[in-house]
């Protein structure tokens, strides 16, 4: 196909979207962000790099310095800016003639920021050489002069024109430009290398960088630069391949020289020029690789080439766009929300979002489990205190050798609580009270009480005994729950107001006080619990009576097996071990000091029915007894004949006691757990946004003042923030030209 047919072929057709879809993706700003397939020219300083641009554009490119169009991307220090800028520069220009002053005005503006672009447009190629006193221009910039051109004798291609490698200037500098040089060619970059004939191949520095960038060669391409010389065979034999191949070979162009170029030779002059040297001047006249001389050969090889580029480079591009813009909303998720709204209006809500949070722990609400969850443990281990408070009787004498050994070793589920609808709870912080030390009380509490009668005075001081360490458990308890309930307070502090450090400081310092105030209104309704709890009193005697009874047969139960024993007998007996009220566990009850003995002669002599371990002597027990009228007995009931137990009136004593503890236990577990709940957590979540909006003093004439302080951002995170923004939306623009070119790109294969 001739070059007419290729230009309006479906290929060509393809290859144009392609080179515009790059062209639109870098006037985006992509590039920052995505590795974007383009043409980089690099050389040396001098090796004419901008030669090859003005034969493939049909412009005058200024040599002084070698950059396009102005597109701002990084700031006065280098560094990378949040958001690309592309600036207009000047007009639209319709004569080639004007374009190089262009140029250079715009090239003059990238080298002196300073500069106001208007002063800068109107300043004349010698304003331009001679530069603004008291300028600093710089040597070299990052940042970009772009120049779109359009006209029917062009070639769809877009090029970078980078400065020339340097060496004889300061580290700085040389460092500057190869890092440049460097940072564009890595990637989906063509490399077009020029190489001045007049210098050794060995000694090209840009060879050497893009051999680095590019070690297969699959992107790199040299254009060997003539320019009225006379060259070896060397030369031909490199443009031929047969002396430092590249994958993609070498081209030789020739350009105007200096006589030519002031006779002001037109773009198609010098390409039929050129093409008459390459065929009438030796070596290159002798040659077979016609398709590697001039530029148009050059260019023909450069466009299907970067469109191949391109191509293979789509698929990579969508989807590293799509991983970015994913990752840049997660960045912004993690972000707080800029305030915009009025600062009181946003302390307002601040406090309103965290009233809610606590409020919601406060109830349990599903996902804000944590604090009534840690509190039931609280309350657990509140239980397990109070239950190993119980008092711990046992039905046997200090002197028995029983009750020293295996007595109390049997006895001991009973010390350790275990009712019937109660589980043990473990140690217990009591001591053992024995029959005798029950007696010693009863006969000290003693006055005008009729015979048989115990004290009610002394029932009561056995129960405030057991409640002594009651008042440290509740403090112990309501402690854990302040404080649990104060790290979740913070926890919603800092939340919501944790990414304003002065602002968080004195949120912590308002909840801090707001805590401290709730723990002491709520702590007198507590006491007021406590105190209830001294004077004896319940209306539920059902369980109260079961419970006694339950006592009183499981100590009369374990008394009888004592003195069935014998182990009361006066061989056995030893001096017994006063108990001493008033001192160790009961001398924090308020009993008096008493040291109390049981005399040896009271000790009861143990019943004998011996029939009642004979089944067949029981039986015919019971049926002579029901011959004299007494019928429907059982075995158990013959234990009535039994001369009562000398300690029946102590063990009755003990299992009231014992079973009024059953009761108050089950009250108090539960009345100290609702106050806290309600007096202190409920009312904490009632009050927390009326107190903290009156610590705010939101209307105060200076509100606005302070609140704007307060909210004052970190200024890393704005940064942040701004450019996580500015990013997104160079990216959703890229992934739109991508989704759109994706449309163009099915259609045109289909064509072809």
């Amino acid at each position: 196909m001739n070059d007419s047919q290729i230009s309006h072929s479906d290929y060509a057709d393809t290859t144009k979207a392609l080179l515009e879809l790059v062209q639109k993706l870098t006037a985006i700003g992509a590039p920052a962000i995505l590795d974007v397939p383009r043409v980089v020219v690099i050389g040396n300083q001098s090796a004419g790099k901008s030669s090859v641009v003005e034969a493939i554009s049909g412009i005058n490119v200024p040599r002084d310095s070698g950059l396009f169009r102005i597109r701002w991307e990084y700031d006065s220090d280098d560094q990378r800016r949040p958001k690309v800028i592309q600036v207009p520069f000047g007009d639209v220009i319709t004569d080639k003639g004007d374009v190089e002053l262009a140029l250079r005005r715009a090239q003059f503006a990238v080298l002196n920021e300073a500069v106001d672009a208007q002063t800068v447009l109107g300043m004349s190629a010698e304003h331009l050489r001679a530069g603004i006193r008291g300028s600093q221009a710089r040597a070299f910039s990052r940042n970009v002069v772009c120049v779109d051109l359009e006209g029917p004798e062009l070639t769809d291609l877009s090029f970078i024109d980078l400065p020339g490698l340097i060496q004889n200037e300061e580290d700085r500098l040389v460092k500057l430009v190869e890092s440049l040089v460097v940072d564009h060619i890595k990637g989906n970059t063509l490399i077009l290398v020029t190489v001045p004939m007049s210098d050794d191949l060995e000694n090209q520095k840009a060879l050497t960088l893009a051999r680095q960038a590019d070690p297969d060669g699959k992107r790199t391409i040299a254009r060997c630069y003539l320019k009225g010389l006379q060259v070896s065979r060397f030369w031909l034999e490199v443009i031929e391949g047969r002396k430092r191949p590249l994958l993609h070979g070498y081209y030789c162009t020739r350009q105007p020289d200096d006589d030519e170029r002031e006779a002001g030779i037109t773009p198609p002059e010098a390409r039929q020029i050129e093409m008459a040297y390459f065929e009438a001047t030796e070596p290159w006249s002798r040659s077979t690789h016609k398709n590697r001389f001039g530029i148009k050969n050059l260019s023909n090889m450069l466009s299907p080439l970067l469109a191949q580029i391109i191509r293979e480079s789509l698929p990579k591009l969508s989807e590293t766009a799509t991983l970015e813009l994913d990752s840049c909303s997660e960045g912004l998720k993690k972000l707080p929300a800029a305030v915009k709204e009025d600062p009181r209006e946003h302390m307002r809500n601040l406090v309103t979002y965290l009233n809610d949070d606590f409020n919601d722990y406060a109830k349990g609400s599903q996902g804000f489990e944590g604090l009534i969850q840690d509190s039931r443990t609280v309350y657990g281990q509140f239980k397990n205190s109070i239950r190993a408070s119980s008092p711990r009787y046992v039905p046997f004498l200090k002197s028995e050798k029983y009750a020293r050994s295996s007595g109390i070793a049997t006895f001991k589920d009973h010390l350790e609580g275990d009712d019937t609808d109660e589980e043990p709870c473990g140690s217990t912080s009591s001591e053992i009270i024995f029959l005798d030390d029950v007696r010693t009380h009863i006969e000290l509490s003693i006055t005008r009480e009729l015979p048989d009668n115990v004290p009610f005075p002394a029932k009561v001081k056995l129960i405030v005994a057991f409640q002594k360490t009651w008042p440290d458990a509740t403090a112990v308890c309501f402690k854990e729950i302040r404080d649990q309930t104060a790290e979740v307070l913070m926890q919603c502090v800092k939340v919501h107001f944790g990414r304003w450090d002065l602002l968080h400081s004195q949120m912590r310092s308002f909840v801090n006080n707001f805590v401290k105030k709730h723990y002491e209104i709520c702590s007198p309704f507590i006491q007021h619990v406590l105190e209830l709890e001294c004077t004896p009193f319940t209306q539920n005697t059902h369980y109260l009576q079961s419970t006694r009874e339950a006592w009183l047969a499981k100590y009369r139960s374990a008394r009888s097996a004592s003195i069935t024993s014998g182990s009361d007998s006066p061989a056995s007996r030893t001096e017994p071990e006063p108990f001493q009220f008033g001192s160790r566990a009961a001398s924090k009850s308020g009993w008096g000091a008493v040291n109390a003995t049981l005399p040896a002669s009271a000790t009861p002599s143990p019943p004998s029915l011996p029939a009642m371990k004979d089944p067949a002597r029981l039986a015919k027990l019971l049926a002579e007894l029901a011959e004299f009228g007494f019928s429907d007995l059982r075995g158990e009931d013959l234990k009535r004949l039994a001369k009562p137990d000398e300690y029946d009136t102590e063990m009755k004593v003990m299992a009231e006691v014992r079973s009024y503890f059953q009761v108050a236990y089950k009250r108090i577990i539960d009345y100290i757990p609702v106050t806290i709940d309600n007096k202190f957590l409920k009312g904490m979540a009632a009050d927390i946004r009326t107190h903290l909006l009156e610590q705010l003093k939101l209307s105060a004439p200076d509100a606005a003042e302070r609140c704007t302080r307060y909210l004052s951002e970190d200024p890393s995170v704005s940064a942040l923030r701004e450019e996580l923004i500015t990013r997104k939306a160079t990216l959703e623009d890229v992934k739109d030209a991508l989704d759109s070119f994706g449309g163009l790109r099915t259609r045109s294969a289909s064509a072809v």
